[in-house]
């Protein structure tokens, strides 16, 4: 079901943040309604707000066509968060002491959803003892504080205070919504992105994973209530909001850093490419440019195999990039390795490659295998994550 959000603006300048924000949440499929109060019109229009989510805009007026349905109490209590930003002092201390004299504290003093602020003020602000009381009991009554982040502020100094940027708000927002999800209470382990032997200070044994896909999985995992650990390789990815990282830099230490965890986990997604190869000699000094140069190589070790061999009560999900025979690479990969769940991916395939945002995938289970049609992969991690939760059930 779509879920829907209010968003309680107030009155600071960070409020024409706003519009960037509610096009987060519409770009997720979320229905966004915004109530704003009087001074927040003053930074930002309702006209703005209204097109962008596509939904009308309230404010205190229409407090006055509450004859027929209290508006406050629909907003209040039959969507399924609230999110307040700018949060300014003043709101922040209305809602603690229960005031309720515009329409935005009064939806804040009939809320019965998870709410949200996101503070914004001067740093003096900020810290004044007042606003620090106010912020501990909000959070002691249940509510979720987003920020304030450091940064240049509207009054010309520098310091606390700063809205966070929209798109942390809409993800932060997103793991209050999932936080009771289909995956609270799990433990899932994903790893990401590939692995770089050194061969010399500035050269390296590397392969072409981009990291997305294992991102994917780890904000998805997020999102439904997951307690998610991602380590991973370099990546030029942002890292998901509400995850453990462990970053790592060759083959083994990314052995050691999934085992540091291994066993407290209950589901393991090993998306990430780690090297095969490693030179047997690495040279302290850089090596200039002769013509010719031999490299004799070893094996790194086999993470996904280790695992596999280790696992006791763990659910392991291993994934095969293939480029030819994929489905007999994918099984014996498989079996070999102790794996309850494979992934497969015929790279050679328009849209499933490496550094490309969708992916083709053929599921396989005990049950047997299934191909899924090509998509995002956030929408291939959202499905994964669910059908392993699913699978894992089944043990």
């Amino acid at each position: 079901m779509k879920k829907r959000i209010v968003l309680c603006i107030s009155g600071g300048i960070a409020a024409f943040k706003c519009a960037q924000l509610v096009r987060c949440f519409v770009k997720e499929d979320i229905d966004v309604t915004c109530v704003m109060t009087e001074s927040a019109k003053q930074f930002v229009t309702p006209m703005t707000l209204g097109i962008l989510s596509k939904n009308p805009v309230y404010d205190d007026a229409a407090l006055k066509d509450e004859i027929t349905r209290p508006l406050h109490i629909v907003l209040a209590q039959q969507y399924d968060a609230i999110v307040v930003a700018p949060a300014t002092g003043n709101i922040m201390a209305k809602a603690v002491c229960g005031i309720a004299d515009d329409l935005v504290s009064s939806v804040l003093l009939a809320a019965s959803v998870p709410v949200a602020f996101a503070p914004a003020m001067n740093e003096v602000m900020w810290k004044n003892p007042a606003t620090q009381e106010n912020v501990a009991k909000l959070i002691a009554r249940g509510a979720t504080m987003i920020g304030p982040a450091d940064g240049d502020l509207a009054c010309g100094v520098m310091g606390t205070g700063r809205m966070c940027e929209p798109e942390e708000i809409f993800e932060r927002t997103m793991l209050m919504l999932g936080k009771d999800g289909p995956a609270k209470g799990k433990k899932i382990l994903v790893s990401a992105g590939p692995t770089r032997e050194a061969i010399d200070p500035v050269r390296f044994i590397s392969n072409r994973s981009s990291g997305k896909m294992g991102y994917a999985i780890a904000r998805a995992a997020a999102r439904m209530g997951a307690d998610v650990t991602l380590v991973t390789g370099p990546c030029a990815i942002d890292v998901p909001y509400g995850v453990k990282v462990l970053p790592v830099e060759s083959t083994t230490q990314m052995l050691d850093a999934v085992l540091s965890v291994y066993e407290d986990i209950d589901i393991v997604f090993k998306a990430a490419a780690p090297a095969d190869y490693t030179p047997v000699e690495t040279y302290d000094q850089k090596l200039h440019k002769k013509d010719d140069l031999s490299l004799e190589l070893t094996s790194t070790p086999d993470v996904l195999g280790t695992m596999g061999a280790k696992k006791t009560h763990q659910f392991l999900v291993g994934f095969a990039a293939e480029t030819y025979d994929c489905m007999e690479h994918a099984l014996g990969k498989m079996e070999r390795k102790n794996l309850d769940m494979m992934v497969l991916n015929d790279v050679t395939r328009p849209g499933a490659g490496f550094d490309v945002a969708t992916n083709i995938v053929t599921v396989i289970t005990s049950e047997g295998a299934c191909e899924w049609p090509m998509m995002s992969k956030e929408e291939v991690a959202e499905k994964l994550v669910t059908q392993a939760l699913d699978e894992a059930q089944k043990r």
